[in-house]
């Protein structure tokens, strides 16, 4: 009987990932979708509103605040997922500010 082998190293180790961080943007993104409509995030017209909002709700929850007053989701998920958004996207603020 030969060994099992799987040679995936290198590979991203997905079940790193906390838990807890997906749940924590699925709802987030689950809350966004019911306002105003599924993927909506994407057709923002200038992504660095994302960044004023990651800061204004790592800034609340830094105040003491937990959860945001409108969608009684907490602060730091409404801010890690306005992250992915620009990790999704792609932002760089740099290349923004020169096509303004």
């Amino acid at each position: 009987m030969t060994e099992f082998q799987k040679f995936d190293s290198n590979k991203l180790q997905y079940d790193l990932v906390p838990p807890s961080l997906i749940a924590a943007v699925a709802d987030v993104l689950t809350f966004g979708a019911n306002k105003y409509s599924a993927h909506n995030w994407k057709s923002v017209d200038d992504p660095s509103r994302y960044i004023s909002a990651m800061y204004r709700h790592l800034e609340a929850w830094r105040a003491g605040e937990i959860d945001d007053p409108e969608s009684g989701k907490p602060h730091l998920h409404h801010a890690v997922t306005n992250l992915a958004f620009l990790i999704e996207l792609g932002h760089n603020p740099t290349d923004w500010n020169k096509t303004k």
